[in-house]
């Protein structure tokens, strides 16, 4: 079951996520290592041995229960204390190990072609330290940040219904990485033959949004 799941997964998206991901992971142990394990892993392991990574990891205290819904709180808490307050944790249970990615502060570049890819497009991404939410001030920076990449959006967005625009489609992002990485993104579609002035036409705009802001009429 778990070899056909990688199978299905070897298409284009896949290639290009293990050519990429070394680069994106600056070589980390990452890169190298896909939850679904390996071949050389699935085709010799012991079923004991998955029993009992499954004895060790599935457990009380790696998982969350959460209900959602037009309830009583009461009788619901009730249920799930009944349901689950048998569980227990194992003992001397396996500790999860961190792996930190160290930014080396380089660009770095690369170019994938692949035969079912149908047009050329560009992804520049800026990776950080992940901030992570914690207190009202974290979350109100997350809000203004979502607020100014929509924002950002639909400004690039409405450069493509002109005509001398030289990409099709334009964006900007911030999304979790892996580990303790987020990226600051910035996706770019050029049309044909247009990929310089594509870079120059939206870093352009962004200069613009630096410089100006956004109108009343955009916020």
């Amino acid at each position: 079951v778990i070899l056909e799941e990688k199978r299905q997964r070897g298409g284009l998206s896949h290639r290009l996520q293990e050519k990429t991901f070394p680069l994106l992971t600056n070589q980390s142990r990452y890169a190298f290592r896909m939850p679904i394990g390996t071949d050389e892993v699935l085709n010799n392991f012991k079923h004991q041995e998955i029993r009992q990574f499954h004895k060790d990891w599935y457990r009380p205290e790696l998982q969350a229960l959460i209900v959602v819904g037009d309830i009583d709180v009461n009788a619901i808490e009730k249920e799930i204390v009944a349901q689950f307050s048998g569980l227990k944790n194992p003992k001397n249970a396996p500790r999860s190990k961190s792996y930190p990615i160290a930014l080396t502060g380089k660009n770095q570049f690369l170019a994938f072609t692949d035969p079912e890819v149908t047009q050329s497009s560009l992804q520049i991404l800026y990776k950080q330290e992940a901030r992570k939410t914690r207190q009202l001030s974290d979350y109100k920076n997350a809000l203004a940040k979502d607020f100014f990449i929509q924002l950002c959006n639909m400004r690039l967005a409405e450069q493509t219904r002109k005509s001398a625009t030289p990409y099709l489609a334009a964006s900007l992002s911030n999304s979790a990485l892996v580990g303790n990485i987020e990226t600051n993104g910035i996706q770019i579609t050029p049309k044909p033959d247009s990929l310089q002035s594509s870079i120059n036409a939206v870093y352009y705009t962004l200069a613009q949004i630096a410089k100006h802001g956004f109108t009343n009429d955009e916020l």
